[in-house]
């Protein structure tokens, strides 16, 4: 399983990722 704190990180990746990927269009 993953640590809490790790899954929060890659949650906060993929979130700004995103963001990223909307602001771009």
């Amino acid at each position: 399983a993953f640590p809490a704190k790790l899954a929060a990180f890659v949650h906060q990746i993929l979130a700004i990722k995103t963001a990223a990927k909307h602001a771009a269009v």
